[in-house]
């Protein structure tokens, strides 16, 4: 293991474990505020403090699953172009996936 693999290894870990504890964070239920659309009409608080916290704990645990296998593949000596583009897919799907879930289950229903 070179020290590329491990500068990648750490960084990539140090990065998502940020990722589940602001999903952690989240889930708790004191960070709505920070989520983009929400809104405090439209939206149930509690709701969209849990879809996006359990997003990005998902989101930050798959990079970390990510990372550990460019380094393993690195290792073995397997060509690793295809790291930057699932990583890239990870987040833009687990976005794409927190917008559908705020719209789809956390909207207040009209009285």
């Amino acid at each position: 293991m070179n020290g590329e693999n491990i500068a990648v290894l750490i960084i990539g870990i140090l990065v998502n474990t940020i990722f589940i504890l602001m999903g952690m964070v989240l889930k708790s239920g004191y960070g709505a505020d920070f989520i983009t659309l929400f809104n405090e009409k439209k939206h149930d608080r509690a709701k969209a403090s849990k879809i996006a916290g359990n997003n990005l704990v998902m989101m930050g645990s798959l990079s970390i699953l990510n990372t550990m296998i460019y380094c393993f593949l690195n290792i073995i000596k397997i060509s690793e172009s295809m790291y930057s583009w699932i990583g890239g897919c990870i987040v833009i799907f687990f976005i794409i996936r927190i917008v559908v879930q705020l719209n789809k289950t956390a909207r207040i229903e009209a009285k």
